[in-house]
């Protein structure tokens, strides 16, 4: 679409928690957005509260070179900013 797009993710662990909440610095938002990292092995979920909330679903496969899942809007809460899709991702050595 011609649109660049500039983001910086601050991701830290919550001990407490045992969580690694982040926050996400975008040029497509006028405020920090909240993540929580969920991460028990080889599966992860991401949530996040903006918009009325989304949970990303995903999995590291095996040999750690691939990510997949999907992002789902909270119940109810689906809006242009806010859609359901599904990614692969590769990692380039």
């Amino acid at each position: 679409m011609g649109m660049k797009i500039q983001s910086l993710e601050l991701i830290y662990y919550d001990l407490e928690n045992d969580t690694f909440p982040s926050l996400v610095y975008s040029n497509l938002a006028g405020v920090p957005i909240p993540y929580r990292y969920d991460i028990k092995g080889k599966d992860v979920i991401i949530t996040t509260d903006l918009g009325g909330g989304a949970k990303m679903t995903g999995k590291i496969s095996e040999d750690g070179n691939t990510f997949s899942g999907g992002w789902r809007p909270n119940p109810g809460k689906e809006s242009s900013g806010n859609v359901a899709y599904d990614f692969i991702g590769t990692r380039i050595k």
